[in-house]
């Protein structure tokens, strides 16, 4: 294929090769003018060169087209039809039209069996075996020995994850003893190694089914995925449910499992692991699948996890928090649904199960019986509001207590000397209505001035100061948590704390100003600079 790519004559001088039969002989110059194998941007080229020739053909070939699109994989297609008739129809219109491109399509497997890595497809049967190769003459393993088995076992969609589960959760039992790679297994373990290595004999018995139902006479499908957990793993598999008029076909698509990791995690929460497992799953199957119409279904048998994914993330800790907005990008609360145990696929899954039992396990190929029915014949389970839901953020609250200010005029003015100058104004314009004495001045004078300070003052010592102010009053003791202790405050005649004198630096400090500056929000405006 890569030969058929001519590359840019701007960049043949990077493919240049100077080659000399011997060291006598003068080197010759060759340019390779086609994409190179072996090149990083060679596969790049290849597949932007076939999307280039749907685009330019799409009209003329529109099915060709999709093939090319989404069932090629590099120079590699597979596509099928519904019949034979069709089948013969796409396989001349891709070559027409990758012949447009001077490409040719050739090597047709049409009833050979294809083995991929141990998965094997016969088209006869159109089904799909495993092979695997295991000396079973061996007796002792090491840790090394044990991980090569257990990656022999390809299985890319999950259709062995009961038997494959169990070889994960040896492994991690096996990887708390401490053994290095090399190091023999004890007995007891070698002994149970051995008998779950003896039953994988069966695995080539195992046949699974290729065609899933997808037809022109199909018109709904539906999409199960089903989750579970226990203390040794957590699970999930996915089901596609076909409805044409005349059947309704369950298959198993995929299922995927996880050991937890050493550290010790609640059930609750790999419940919900395996939940964002189950919605992942579901998403890639839906786009893969691209099919339509088709809904979407998430069962889970834990009421802890439902009730998390039916709450605000923002309420839940981190852990729970992070896991729940993973499973809304991908699917709606309204997808989600209780299941009993009894009929929950994954739970195969989640605990494994003897090789013996997977070959004829239907809830395990085939799903819970009921799926077969329409949904309103479905098990109908009301989930009761919990009293308390785990996992929940501690809500720490923080209360605001904020002064009542009667006076507008502190809040208008953040000079001093104008605050004074307002207030003096102010003072004067009080007594007058009363009929006192009062300066007559055009201009305010210094001692209404003072009286305006004096006035800020005492406001803000009885909203900052009251319950220093109360002791006093009582003649009993300034509590020692307060701010003020150490200055041992006195009240003047008027009532006002007054100064405290340091015998040692011969300075004092009014109690009011020092006080207000820590403490009242107009400190800057009744105190200055």
């Amino acid at each position: 294929m890569y030969r058929q790519i001519l590359v840019d004559e701007r960049d043949a001088d990077l493919q240049r090769i100077v080659w000399s039969p011997t060291k006598h002989e003068h080197p010759s110059h060759y340019r390779l003018n086609t994409v190179t194998y072996g090149t990083s941007c060679a596969p790049y080229l290849a597949i932007k060169v076939l999307h280039t020739l749907t685009s330019d053909e799409k009209c003329n070939f529109p099915e060709a087209t999709h093939i090319l699109l989404h069932e090629f994989y590099v120079d590699d297609v597979l596509t099928g039809a519904d019949n034979v008739a069709d089948a013969r129809r796409r396989r001349s219109e891709l070559q027409t039209l990758l012949q447009a491109g001077e490409f040719t399509l050739y090597e047709f497997e049409m009833d050979e069996q294809s083995n991929t890595l141990g998965l094997v497809w016969t088209p006869k049967s159109d089904c799909l075996t495993f092979t695997l190769k295991l000396d079973y003459t061996i007796t002792t393993f090491t840790k090394r020995q044990l991980l090569s088995d257990i990656a022999k076992l390809f299985d890319p969609l999950g259709f062995l994850a009961p038997i494959i589960i169990r070889g994960k959760i040896f492994m991690q039992k096996l990887w708390l003893t401490g053994l290095d790679w090399n190091d023999t297994l004890p007995d007891d373990l070698n002994a149970e190694w051995v008998t779950f290595r003896n039953e994988l004999k069966l695995v080539p018995l195992i046949q699974v089914a290729r065609w899933i139902n997808i037809s022109n006479t199909a018109y709904s499908y539906e999409l199960h995925a089903f989750a579970d957990a226990s203390i040794h793993a957590y699970a999930a598999v996915v089901y596609l449910k076909v409805v044409s008029h005349t059947s309704v076909n369950i298959h198993l698509i995929i299922s995927k499992t996880r050991v937890p990791p050493l550290k010790k995690v609640t059930i609750p929460r790999l419940e919900l692991c395996a939940a964002v497992l189950a919605a992942q799953l579901c998403d890639k199957v839906r786009a893969t699948l691209n099919l339509h119409p088709i809904s979407t279904y998430c069962w889970s048998h834990s009421t802890t996890t439902i009730w998390w994914i039916r709450s605000d993330p923002g309420t839940l800790k981190e852990f729970v928090s992070n896991r729940v907005s993973q499973i809304y990008a991908v699917t709606t609360i309204s997808n989600w649904r209780y299941v009993r145990t009894s009929d929950n696929p994954a739970d195969c899954a989640s605990r494994g199960v003897s090789m013996q039992q997977l070959m004829s396990h239907q809830l395990w190929w085939r799903g819970p019986e009921w799926l077969l029915r329409s949904e309103a014949s479905w098990p109908q389970s009301a989930l009761q509001n919990p009293d308390t839901i785990i996992e929940r953020k501690s809500v720490q609250s923080a209360i605001a207590q904020t002064t009542q200010i009667d006076w507008f005029i502190l809040e208008q003015y953040s000079s001093l000397d104008k605050l004074l100058s307002v207030t003096a104004w102010c003072l004067r314009f009080s007594l007058a209505v009363r009929g006192k004495q009062h300066e007559s001045s055009p201009m305010c004078l210094w001692p209404e001035r003072v009286s305006a300070l004096t006035f800020w003052v005492k406001y803000v010592q009885n909203i900052v100061l009251k319950k220093d102010l109360l002791a006093n009053m009582k003649d009993s003791a300034v509590n020692k948590s307060s701010i003020l202790y150490k200055l041992h405050p006195i009240l003047d005649s008027e009532g006002e704390p007054s100064y405290h004198f340091d015998h040692q630096t011969g300075t004092s400090t009014n109690i009011a100003r020092w006080y207000a500056s820590y403490t009242s929000p107009y400190s800057s405006t009744i105190l200055g600079n």
